[in-house]
């Protein structure tokens, strides 16, 4: 207001940063053969957290394709817009923190995630030097869901600039929103949550891809081939066509709970998941079993899906199901209990996904599928003329869920998550000297720092 006083700068604040990641995120085979431990999941489980990726023989970290840089970014954007004051992040199962202080409405709470969304995505690109599909942010930030990409031009202007160049205020305010304003980011995240029984299983197969190549070599094939834009049109209508049958699926056990059969549905599922899958037509077109039609449209969505991809690698000459994934993917299928198989993200050698079913009556259920996907997995032998002798070790990971109704993403995580990272983070603070790939690390790290700085600082003043 006129003839107010200058509202004066804030003090400046020292900040003491430290990343570290779950060891899903990276491959650890090396260290578990170091310990002379078997690779398995539980031998994973049983290391020390937050292990320092191990670099493989090319120098590069070994990934597990879990979107690791993604989840990194996010985490560091929401942990610097949180402590800077311009949002307030959910706590595990509950209200956003100092809620109880500062109560806020549910459409303020979505806004301000909204804006964390935007602005790491913002970052993520950055940092990679591309417009990626963004899912991994996404995910990253919401938990569990269906998601459709935003425009690439949204948020161009800010990655045109210069390097290291901190963005206009008002530029970056009106990609990311506020919280009294939606960002411009025009995207659909709808949440999403596999039906009890059906659960996840992911294999690090100790071969990572480089994400930021394969999917830049993909574009360069989009825009040069002709017959790619049919090719990938089928593509995405197949990948469509497999999300419509898990929600179908996800939508059947929600019409067992409000019958009343709530209690059927795990027998109903570890009946056909111990059976061959191709029974499950027979019972479908015999019996009219609606569990056997929808288990039999996300097996057949997914063979049909892995056929594209498999067209899309030929094509476009970039691995995104090579052959000897193609062979452990076939081998996967084969097993009784599972659902579907395949190379999650953006493919290539570094890991597998696969859905499974219980495939015994309780207690065994799930378990059993467990042991057989597990034991193929432990054993596997890739007798292929391209094998390239990778060992398959299963992960220790879960499906993100909400707890108690509360928020399925990005949170703080408590006492005890900070006190493990401060442990984790002691042995890295008397290091001094930085490999390239580290040194690349810290500079795209101090560029989404100072981009977050700038969209706190514009967003306090707009709070004023």
């Amino acid at each position: 207001p006129a003839g107010s006083e200058p509202v004066p700068p804030p003090p400046p604040l020292a900040l003491e940063v430290t990343l570290a990641a779950d060891n899903g995120f990276y491959s650890h085979i090396a260290e578990l053969r170091a310990r002379g431990l078997p690779l398995t999941a539980e031998s994973l489980a049983s290391l020390p957290p937050l292990l320092r990726p191990a670099a493989g023989d090319n120098g590069d970290v070994a990934k597990t394709g879990l979107g690791s840089s993604a989840t990194l970014v996010t985490s560091l954007v929401a942990a610097l817009l949180h402590t800077l004051g311009a949002i307030s992040l959910p706590e595990p199962g509950g209200p956003p923190a100092a809620a109880a202080a500062q109560p806020k409405s549910q459409e303020r709470e979505e806004r301000e995630l909204a804006m964390l969304h935007a602005l790491a995505q913002v970052c993520h690109c950055a940092a990679q030097g591309k417009v990626g599909s963004g899912f991994d942010v996404c995910a990253a930030t919401f938990g569990s869901h269906r998601y459709c990409r935003f425009s690439p031009a949204t948020i161009q202007p800010l990655l045109g600039l210069a390097e290291g160049a901190a963005p206009p205020p008002a530029l970056l305010l009106g990609a990311i929103g506020s919280a009294g304003r939606a960002p411009a980011l025009e995207h659909e995240a709808e949440p999403f949550q596999l039906p009890p029984g059906v659960e996840v299983m992911m294999a690090d197969v100790c071969c990572g891809a480089h994400t930021p190549s394969m999917v830049k070599s993909i574009q360069r094939w989009r825009g040069e081939d002709g017959a790619a834009k049919g090719l990938w049109s089928r593509y995405a209508s197949q990948s469509a066509r497999l999300q419509a049958s898990l929600r179908r699926l996800a939508a059947l056990h929600g019409r067992y709970v409000a019958d009343g059969r709530a209690a059927q549905w795990l027998e109903a599922l570890a009946r056909l998941g111990g059976m061959a899958p191709k029974e499950w037509f027979v019972e479908a077109s015999l019996d009219g079993c609606e569990l056997a039609t929808a288990l039999n449209e996300v097996r057949n969505a997914s063979l049909e899906l892995r056929t594209l991809v498999r067209s899309i690698s030929t094509a476009s000459g970039v691995p995104v199901e090579p052959a000897a994934q193609t062979r452990l993917l076939d081998a996967t299928m084969q097993q009784r209990g599972v659902l579907m198989a395949l190379v999650p993200g953006a493919g290539g050698h570094d890991a597998v996904l696969a859905l499974v079913l219980p495939s015994a009556p309780p207690p065994a259920g799930l378990l059993a599928t467990r042991q057989r996907v597990s034991s193929l997995w432990r054993g596997w032998d890739d007798k292929g003329a391209d094998a390239a002798a990778a060992p398959v070790c299963e992960l220790p990971v879960k499906e993100s869920k909400s707890v108690s109704g509360g928020h399925n993403g990005v949170r703080i995580e408590g006492a005890a998550a900070a006190a493990l990272l401060r442990r984790a983070a002691a042995p890295l603070r008397g290091e001094t000297a930085l490999s390239g790939g580290r040194q690349t690390l810290v500079v795209g790290l101090a560029a989404v720092v100072a981009v977050a700085a700038v969209a706190a600082a514009a967003l306090q003043l707009r709070k004023r």
